[in-house]
């Protein structure tokens, strides 16, 4: 069990979990994230790690379906595997962006995705800004209206989004116009986190891609988000995964990869 330190309302429904997690407070990196299981029944909820305070992690949380409304009323965590994924291109590939200007522009929550990233950035002195479109969870991140991404976007170098894959495509297709490096971390569904399941397959430049194992981050120009969207909705119910088995094949879990 994992002892909970605050799980407290910070806006609307979004959420500020904080929990004592020694060994992945001290081993996970900036775009790398986890999976939570709040008692031994409960489903997978692979989260972001928003930030880290000594011994602790937090984590920033909406209430959208049955599993993170059972979080929110949570007295301890059973349960927490991490860190998994891989850590973003900005914090390892540092020496690309010394000299650029970095923008990380996320809807909704995806700020927890960034806020490691922004940091670790800053302590580099590479220069970066958050942005969230339209409205923010919290007071002292910028805000931008989605119908003045271009005029924001033209002022990088290199951009990082985070969101649903409608807001990740436009913003890609605006950068892509301006001849920007973008980059998506991508959220589909996510159930084991090691590439076993295959919900969270994606197809990048036309190569079969696990979300959980190959990113969570990927160049954006490479994402195929018409089929990620249509596969992410067929995965919802068992009627849809029954139509992927088929159509798939031995590539619909992560258990067959293209080595």
């Amino acid at each position: 069990m994992y002892k909970i330190i605050s799980n407290s309302l910070i806006t609307d429904n979004v959420y500020k979990l904080e929990v004592e997690a020694p060994l992945i407070a001290h081993s996970i990196k900036p775009g790398e994230f986890i999976i939570i299981m709040v008692d031994s029944m409960s489903e997978r909820i692979p989260m972001a790690v928003y930030d880290i305070n000594g011994d602790n992690i937090i984590i920033v949380y909406s209430v959208s379906g049955a599993s993170t409304y059972e979080l929110k009323n949570a007295k301890s965590i059973h349960s927490l595997l991490g860190p998994l994924g891989n850590e973003s291109k900005f914090t390892f590939d540092t020496e690309l962006y010394q000299d650029k200007k970095v923008l990380l522009l996320v809807s909704g929550t995806g700020i927890a995705q960034v806020n490691r990233i922004s940091k670790r950035l800053n302590e580099l002195e590479i220069e970066n800004d958050i942005y969230s479109v339209d409205k923010s969870i919290f007071n002292e991140i910028s805000v931008v209206n989605t119908n003045n991404l271009s005029d924001l976007i033209s002022k990088y170098d290199a951009v990082l989004t985070v969101g649903s894959f409608e807001f990740m495509e436009k913003v890609v297709e605006i950068s892509n116009i301006l001849n920007k490096e973008v980059r998506v971390s991508l959220s589909p569904l996510m159930l084991d986190g090691v590439g076993l399941c295959g919900s969270c397959r994606v197809l990048i430049d036309g190569e079969i891609k696990f979300a959980c194992i190959d990113g969570p981050e990927f160049d954006g120009t490479k994402v195929d988000f018409e089929t990620a969207k249509k596969r992410m909705e067929l995965f919802k119910t068992e009627e849809g995964r029954r139509y992927l088995r088929e159509v798939e094949g031995n590539t619909f879990t992560g258990g067959a990869t293209n080595e």
